[in-house]
């Protein structure tokens, strides 16, 4: 009987340790918390981005399959918030403005005027990317944040690799047949360019992409 009391309290006292405790934090995220106290804020295992919240959970308090540790990673421009998620294995990356999401493979990079996301997105934590995604930074006129004006995954195409800004009115990617695997004979270059009102998705070269490769 003392011996269940005594682990019942015990659990209590862990769990409430636990709670007091944040993970590990790099410096990076330690930085931005302290730059947007409006944006995000932690207490604890628990991130918080404005109605949205990330609990990190331990790998010593849970299955392997269960361990997930979110990480403040940047503040973007427009309020969007990046967020690293480290697995038992692999990870991922989140983009958030306190009411939407979305799920991201990597860091997405940011255009040189500033004004859209490009980001690589993963089937899963720890596969080749499946797809691109080209994300505003402002609203639309709708007033909806984190919604894609773009997004790419073409049925005939894996392996999206490069990905990368090449002006600010056009990015561009390598991506592979799958029928053959990755090979230099069988890559594609393909370029994403800014033909108004409407994003372009195209293989052959376009002058607002700057310099042929």
């Amino acid at each position: 009987m003392l011996l269940a009391v005594f682990a019942s309290w015990l659990a209590v006292q862990v769990a409430a340790a636990e709670a007091r405790t944040p993970p590990p934090a790099a410096s990076v995220e330690v930085t931005i918390l302290a730059q947007n106290p409006t944006v995000a804020r932690r207490r604890g295992s628990v991130l918080t981005v404005g109605r949205r919240t990330y609990r990190t959970i331990g790998c010593g308090n849970a299955r392997p399959d269960d361990c997930i540790e979110y990480r403040l990673d940047a503040v973007f421009p427009g309020g969007i918030v990046g967020i690293e998620v480290t697995y038992y294995e692999g990870g991922g990356y989140l983009l958030t403005d306190g009411l939407t999401e979305i799920p991201v493979g990597e860091r997405p990079l940011l255009s040189p005027d500033r004004r859209y996301l490009l980001a690589a997105h993963f089937a899963e934590a720890h596969v080749p990317s499946i797809g691109v995604t080209l994300i505003p930074v402002t609203p639309g006129e709708s007033g909806d944040r984190l919604v894609p004006v773009r997004s790419i995954s073409p049925a005939a195409l894996v392996d999206y690799r490069d990905v990368r800004w090449l002006t600010p009115s056009c990015a561009g990617f390598l991506a592979a047949d799958p029928r053959t695997g990755w090979g230099d004979e069988k890559v594609s270059r393909w370029y994403l360019v800014d033909a108004r009102p409407e994003w372009r998705l195209t293989t052959v070269h376009d002058p607002a992409c700057g310099a042929a490769d």
